[in-house]
């Protein structure tokens, strides 16, 4: 999931060739709606509404990732090699909080 619209998001994938390891993306709407990360991972969450919420942690680097957890009652891990400092995660209070990605298996 992404804050960008949902197209770019697509495209990024496709750029990069990882697509092959993503089952839904969810952005933005072009017009400027859906754009509360809140929003994006509610719609994540609808689709996969098969799967108990325990089952979803949001992983991000930014204050708005953390919020976006928190207002859907799921974990989160902030990652401090993101765009985010130590000190706006540690703000929004996440579930953990990790310095790299090898670290983030600790918790997945």
């Amino acid at each position: 999931m992404t804050s960008k619209p949902t197209v770019f998001g697509e495209e990024i994938l496709k750029y990069f060739q990882l697509e092959p390891f993503f089952n839904l993306v969810v952005g933005s709407h072009l017009d400027g709606s859906r754009s509360a990360k809140s929003e994006i991972i509610l719609d994540v969450l609808q689709y996969f509404s098969t799967y108990p919420r325990e089952q979803f942690i949001m992983i991000g680097d930014r204050k708005y990732d953390m919020v976006g957890a928190r207002d859907n009652q799921i974990d989160a891990i902030g990652v401090t090699y993101g765009y985010g400092s130590l000190n706006e995660l540690e703000n929004e209070n996440p579930t953990y909080i990790v310095d790299c990605v090898n670290d983030l298996i600790n918790y997945l």
